[in-house]
């Protein structure tokens, strides 16, 4: 059996996230939610964003499950993880407009975002992410460098 193409580890990866792991996307978005609105809405200030957000998924334990969910997506996917994932670097990141979390294998790393903020330019500010959850994921396969 041949091994699966980029387009069909993302389209694997994203199905498996939206069929089986639902409730940890909403509690991403939940957490999201209460953050903006702890900051009125709208708020120009990256790092009090993103300090609270990833204290949000801390207190929803939500972080604590990334490895979980990372190696059964690798299973799912058909993929050999380089390593037993941890609830950290380089394996998640609260970043301004979300959670990042990265399935690595050998040759490649599955990127998955899960969208929860928008960041407008000009003027600078950070404002919740409106859409469905399908809307929200972005899942993309890189090849290692």
């Amino acid at each position: 059996m041949a091994d699966p193409t980029p387009s069909e580890i993302e389209d694997r990866v994203r199905a498996r996230l939206l069929d089986h792991h639902g409730p940890l996307l909403r509690s991403i978005i939940d957490a999201a939610g209460a953050v903006i609105e702890d900051h009125e809405g709208v708020t120009t200030n990256r790092s009090a964003v993103v300090d609270a957000l990833e204290r949000e998924l801390t207190a929803r334990n939500v972080l604590a499950q990334v490895p979980a969910v990372l190696q059964d997506l690798g299973a799912a996917s058909g993929l050999s993880l380089a390593a037993a994932p941890v609830a950290a670097p380089p394996y998640l990141a609260v970043t301004g407009s979300g959670l990042v979390i990265r399935l690595l294998t050998a040759a490649q790393r599955v990127v998955i975002t899960v969208r929860t903020f928008r960041v407008d330019r000009n003027p600078p500010r950070y404002r919740r992410f409106e859409g469905e959850l399908e809307d929200r994921l972005r899942v993309e396969v890189r090849e290692n460098p």
